[in-house]
């Protein structure tokens, strides 16, 4: 048995209790301070009524300029290094808009380079031997071993940056690479604790943050992450994956009228449109450039026939491109 380090309070008089008591106090020392409750925009998939978000996913732009404001969008998904600017001009028309802020963060990208060093402090050096192969297709990309903590300190930097200039949320791109040829061997398990990492800097920062495609690690995640942004899952019979998956979370798919130049079919909107509604995914049809212009389904089904028959028709592919579908002016 133990023996006490101190006296029973019985034992003590009256002063010596106090004087016991106050000398505990005295080495506890302050109490501490309560720990700050971080909280961050959680989008939820419809408006109060039953409506989807509406979203504008614009990551091509030469100046913030070029970002325009579009009565009624909600949410505005651009580029880290044009976000600063645009925040404040998107604000101004509407201080309820949401804007979640793009980079790649499994890919080293040549034409951010300076932009990471002026506003992040992120030099060329500190990728040190993380830098992997070639993206195929994306010339300047090349992937990165995500494994390593030079990356991971690095999206810490662009996810501060990010908070700094009042983003809403961020969209980190390129984060299956275990599905593509790095030059590293990552493995799935590699890449679900990485969007972890991601995911747990985001909220830390008051963030939301969104999955970029990465299906097969929608089991491990999505209970994680705020929204998921897919590309192209109706063309490549992919949708179901997120049977089940996000709740009320928004779920935002863009299919591409030029999706046969990307080496894939192209899909027409009067097919997918009604199915993604069905599945409770909110549709984007757009260029593959990912400028301002576009449809969303909920516009394209005001305009045309979207009915309940029509996800039981026949769904054939286009044979070309049908950009000339979109319109003049984004419809969003």
């Amino acid at each position: 048995m133990r023996r006490p380090l101190r006296a029973p309070l019985g034992a003590l008089p009256a002063a010596g209790i106090l004087a016991q008591l106050l000398l505990q106090l005295l080495a506890l020392g302050p109490a501490p301070a309560a720990a700050a409750t971080v909280s961050w925009w959680k989008p939820p998939r419809r408006n109060a009524d039953g409506s989807f978000l509406r979203w504008q996913y614009q990551l091509s732009a030469d100046t913030a300029a070029d970002i325009k404001y579009i009565p009624g969008v909600q949410v505005y998904a651009i580029d880290i290094d044009l976000a600063k600017d645009a925040i404040a001009a998107l604000k101004k028309k509407d201080r309820k808009i949401r804007v979640v802020c793009y980079f790649s963060a499994g890919s080293w990208e040549d034409y951010r380079v300076d932009d990471d060093q002026a506003k992040r402090g992120i030099k060329p050096t500190d990728w040190g031997a993380s830098l992997g192969k070639a993206m195929d297709g994306w010339p300047g990309e090349r992937w990165v071993d995500v494994r390593k903590a030079a990356v991971r300190t690095i999206m810490a930097k662009r996810i501060k940056y990010c908070a700094d200039i009042k983003c809403d949320g961020i969209d980190p791109d390129n984060i299956n690479g275990h599905e593509n040829p790095t030059g590293f061997n990552l493995k799935k398990a590699d890449l679900v604790d990485y969007n972890k990492f991601l995911a747990g800097k985001a909220h830390a920062r008051g963030l939301a943050i969104g999955l970029k495609n990465g299906l097969d690690m929608i089991p491990q995640l999505a209970s994680l992450y705020d929204f998921a942004i897919n590309e192209e899952c109706f063309t490549y019979s992919e949708c179901s994956a997120y049977s089940g998956y996000f709740a009320n979370k928004p779920v935002v798919v863009i299919e591409y009228c030029n999706g046969v130049d990307l080496g894939a079919t192209t899909q027409k909107p009067a097919c997918f449109c009604p199915r993604l509604a069905a599945g409770g995914l909110n549709g984007l049809f757009k260029r593959s450039d990912l400028k301002a212009a576009g449809i969303s389904c909920t516009e394209f089904c005001k305009r045309n026939t979207c009915g309940s028959s029509t996800v039981t028709s026949s769904c054939a592919s286009a044979k070309g491109n049908i950009c000339s579908l979109l319109p003049s002016t984004p419809l969003l």
